[in-house]
């Protein structure tokens, strides 16, 4: 790999756009990268469930792990936006902490 361990890198662009009566218009954003010398594990979740889901259905998810071995790793399930609440026992019929999560049905 071409970055260092223990590295932190900004990565930032600057995109231009047309000029509107002599003004340009310009906008920015950057990203923070820092490297770390140790693993880190590789997540992604699955689902059996097809791309529709009932909405009083159960929808049962698993983390799946790359790198890790199982006891090695600690779970917590949350939603970033929406109006579920993981920390609510009532909307899961699993914990939020293990790896497979199920929302309960009629949740959705």
């Amino acid at each position: 790999s071409l970055l260092k361990a223990d590295t932190r890198y900004t990565v930032s662009v600057i995109v231009t756009g047309q000029n509107i009566k002599g003004s340009t218009r310009t906008a920015s954003a950057f990203q923070i990268l820092e490297t770390v010398s140790i693993e880190i594990p590789i997540v992604s979740v699955e689902s059996k469930v097809k791309s529709r889901l009932n909405s009083g259905s159960r929808l049962p998810l698993t983390a799946e792990v790359q790198n890790f071995k199982f006891n090695e790793l600690s779970y917590l399930w949350s939603t970033p936006t929406g109006n579920l609440d993981f920390s609510d026992p009532s909307t899961l019929l699993t914990s939020n902490s293990e790896p497979n999560l199920v929302i309960a049905p009629g949740i959705l």
